[in-house]
């Protein structure tokens, strides 16, 4: 079951990057082969090399394995979750594993989805670019609370008015200044 490479997707410029952490050579070709078309792609072979590219490339999106050599997937989803630079990437956790303890440790430990294998290369596909999707709707938002907006544009009549009453406030200022010397 081959995925399907959208047609657009080859003619758009590609504006995000994906960390691919996974040990098997074989699942590495496969993912790239899935998301190269769309998504600037970091490689990484263990959890350890994974951690170091995240932290030095910072990509929109991690998917990891969980049993790999050196260093596992749930102590790299840790690490990045508990790195400042790295703390708002969203993780998926691509694995066999399949216990409901396996499940909720990698939830508990920061992923923002776990996906057993085999895998249907359409729905993490989607799953991709909607955890993308909602961390630029996110980061749009919050730029906008915490970003001061200047006072919009007044209307002549309201410049004209606050000029007049401005004029005024000095004149009996003046005026004032003038009776007590």
């Amino acid at each position: 079951d081959l995925p399907q490479v959208p047609a657009s997707a080859a003619k758009t410029k590609k504006q995000h990057t994906l960390l691919i952490i996974e040990d098997h050579l074989e699942i590495r070709l496969y993912l790239k082969l899935i998301f190269s078309n769309e998504y600037n792609l970091l490689m990484a072979e263990n959890g350890e090399e994974g951690f170091k590219k995240a932290c030095e490339g910072v990509p929109d999106l991690i998917i990891t394995d969980i049993i790999m050599p050196v260093m596992d997937g749930f102590k790299c989803c840790q690490l990045i979750k508990e790195n400042l630079t790295t703390c708002h990437i969203p993780v998926i956790l691509l694995t066999a594993l399949t216990s409901e303890t396996d499940i909720m440790k990698g939830i508990e430990l920061g992923a923002d989805d776990y996906i057993q294998k085999p895998f249907n290369p359409n729905i993490l596909r989607t799953k991709v670019k909607r955890l993308i999707k909602s961390r630029e709707e996110l980061k749009e938002i919050y730029t906008r609370l915490l970003t001061p907006t200047s006072e919009p544009e007044a209307s002549p009549e309201e410049k004209n008015r606050r000029s007049r009453t401005s004029f005024s406030r000095r004149s009996v200022h003046h005026r004032n200044r003038e009776n007590y010397q």
